[in-house]
């Protein structure tokens, strides 16, 4: 992406998934409760509910915040997601939160080791739609602009009314009347670029404007590709070197209804002028004809699979290029995340790293040098065997490239141990090695029909492993009569994880830690309920094939299921 600087490492863990129609869990009992903390298998005993009083052995959430819903940063195509200041030594992230879909902000002051309360900043036109997730900038003068709300319609623009802060916010004037996934940055320094996709997902350019004062007013817009009236491109993590911004797309085609092809080519932000990666000028716009015989990487045209939203770092003017390309049939997912690079005068034979059971397990990578890469995968979770592209998949990896092998190296979160997929890994642009990574939980299926709502986790991690958040401090995933007035004295209750609130009478009978999900096709709903220390589910088949309830956190002592 641009100035950054070197690796380190973290953890991984715990769930019970149960699928069944009729269950009863008794949640109060004489129990010991086991804590995962790393990958490391530990035990320990807690004796006493004093053990558990507020504060007691916890040095902060994982998470930064747990206000995310549908995809609470949609950083695989809206960018970026999270963005360093050297101004103010802060790491600002921007995500779609709350069950109504709220655009909102927050930071980490690497100068303080910690984290700015969440701010809502404006509520998001299109809703719970993750599709309207926000890109976040910090301007060189200062102010932090946040772009978003926006699925084929306006496109919104909010400015901080204070340099580096993120109280209160102003309304600018909406970027153009039907747009999506704003993409944001400065250069030269002072000059606002921001591209986004116009119009509809058949036929929209992926066009840009340009500012000069601050986002006040902005220049006509100019077309940089145009796939055609029946085509449109989606474009992926893009990366700024030397005055040039390359850019990696895949292209919907109406005809088939599938995104195909992979294509990459660079835009001289000096001239405006369009170019191959291997130096074809290509004019102020790029267009079908142009794509296919310049900037196609791949070509799948010709085969029955399909691709997705691409990903490439730039390293000495070299693209290093991830792209996701394979098939849905029923419940058969066949998905592999695929490695090319330029090597000066072609592009590499094409490497398969992993294969996985999603369309939509996003990658991001750094290119370091040459060859070193590091990267962060999303791999194969949880099977929940749904029909379509629904797994949406499960755990965040760690990989490295040392010039011919790719290797794990680490999982940082497993979908065992956040209990639902994560997904969207996402390297801050400008990122520092204390903070190297974005990445959020996302619940399927979408919303409406999930029963978790606006309580997505989102996480950064880096150099120290999680930036947790110390100001979300508790009992360590249970709670006692010290922090809830609804629990006995003496006795402990499987609590929804630090500052999650418990109740016994939960009417959907959801806490974080007790994870309740909807799959698969069916007009009837699940129901759940805790109750008397009891939480019951139940559900109809055929209606609904699927309600997963997952325990996040291990346990070992008396615990009955009932059938």
């Amino acid at each position: 992406m641009s100035p950054r600087k070197p690796p380190g490492f973290s953890r991984g863990e715990g769930v019970t998934r149960l699928a069944v129609p009729v269950i009863v869990l008794f949640l109060l009992m004489t129990v010991t409760i086991f804590v995962p903390q790393n990958v490391k298998a530990t035990t320990t005993m807690y004796t006493t509910t004093a053990d558990f009083d507020a504060g007691d052995k916890d040095p902060g959430a994982e998470w930064f915040a747990a206000t995310g819903i549908d995809q609470p940063t949609y950083s695989f195509i809206t960018q970026p997601a999270a963005v360093y200041s050297s101004t103010y030594d802060r790491t600002y992230v921007g995500w779609l939160g709350t069950t109504t879909g709220i655009i909102m902000v927050s930071y980490y002051d690497h100068s303080t080791d910690s984290w700015h309360a969440p701010v809502q900043a404006f509520a998001s036109p299109s809703g719970t739609d993750g599709h309207g997730a926000p890109a976040v900038w910090a301007s060189s003068t200062g102010y932090i602009h946040l772009f978003g709300g926006s699925h084929d319609n306006a496109l919104k623009h909010y400015r901080s009314n204070g340099n580096g802060d993120i109280s209160t916010w102003t309304a600018l004037a909406d970027i153009g009347p039907a747009a999506t996934y704003a993409n944001v940055f400065e250069y030269p320094a002072g000059t606002m670029w921001l591209f986004f996709r116009e119009g509809a997902a058949a036929g929209g350019n992926l066009a840009y404007r340009t500012s000069t004062d601050d986002g006040a007013t902005w220049s006509d817009v100019v077309a940089f590709l145009d796939e055609g009236v029946a085509n449109g491109p989606y474009w992926g993590k893009w990366a700024l070197s030397s005055g040039r911004l390359y850019v990696p797309w895949v292209v919907y085609i109406s005809a088939t209804g599938l995104r195909q092809d992979v294509f990459v080519c660079y835009l001289d932000l000096n001239t405006g002028t369009a170019y191959s990666v291997s130096g074809t000028n290509l004019g102020t716009t790029i267009d079908a004809t142009e794509s296919a015989a310049s900037c196609r990487v791949r070509d799948i045209t010709s085969i029955t699979v399909q691709d997705n939203i691409p990903a490439l770092d730039v390293f000495n003017n070299r693209p290093y290029l991830f792209f996701i390309e394979g098939e849905d049939s029923g419940t058969t997912h066949d998905w592999k995340l695929n490695f090319m690079y330029w090597t000066g005068d072609a592009w590499s034979a094409m490497v398969q790293v992993i294969t996985m059971d999603s369309n939509s397990a996003y990658a991001d990578l750094r290119a370091l040098s040459a060859t070193s890469i590091e990267a962060f995968l999303v791999t194969s979770g949880i099977v929940h065997n749904c029909s379509g592209d629904c797994e949406y998949s499960g755990d965040i990896e760690r990989w490295t490239w040392d010039g011919a092998t790719w290797t794990k190296v680490e999982t940082i979160m497993s979908e065992v141990r956040s209990g639902t997929p994560v997904n969207h890994p996402y390297i801050p642009l400008y990122a520092v090695e204390e903070l190297r990574l974005v990445f959020d939980e996302w619940t399927w299926p979408p919303p409406p029909f999930s029963s978790v709502l606006g309580d997505q986790k989102l996480y950064a991690w880096g150099s120290n492993g999680f930036v947790r958040n110390t100001a979300i401090t508790a009992a360590p995933w249970v709670e006692t009569n010290t922090d809830n007035v609804d629990v006995a004295s003496g006795s402990l209750a499987l609590a929804g994880g630090t500052s999650d609130t418990f109740s016994l009478s939960d009417s959907d009978g959801e806490t974080a830690r007790w994870h309740f999900l909807e799959s698969e096709d069916g007009a009837n709903h699940c129901t759940s309920l805790i109750s008397g220390n009891v939480f019951s589910t139940a559900w109809t088949a055929p209606n609904r094939r699927t309600c997963n309830l997952r325990t996040k956190f291990g346990i070992t002592g008396n615990f009955d299921v009932r059938i």
